[in-house]
């Protein structure tokens, strides 16, 4: 419910695409959505690194799926973003906007 939800919203503002970097847990919302013929956003799924592994283990290769949801690329983090706050700096940054 929380994904039909989610998806209204993006539909109403005008988004009609997205790359997800969610879980397991997302995945199979997205997946029961489009086997309902409810998904309405064309979604590009990432796979976490720690992840790929299995990901080719059970067979899935980038551009696996449809026009609707399909596998793109491996997502990887090597350090954070300035925005929230989580990125590795030389020098503190307190109090910097």
């Amino acid at each position: 419910s929380a994904m039909r939800e989610s998806q209204a919203y993006c539909l109403q503002v005008g988004l009609t695409g997205l790359h997800d970097f969610h879980g397991r847990a997302c995945f199979v919302a997205l997946q029961t959505l489009q086997q309902n013929g409810e998904l309405g956003l064309r979604v590009v799924k990432n796979v976490p690194v720690y992840r790929l592994e299995y990901a080719i283990g059970v067979g899935l290769r980038s551009g696996f799926g449809d026009n609707w949801l399909r596998i793109g690329s491996v997502k990887i983090f090597a350090d954070g973003a300035l925005g929230p706050r989580t990125a590795s700096m030389i020098a503190s940054q307190s109090g910097r906007r």
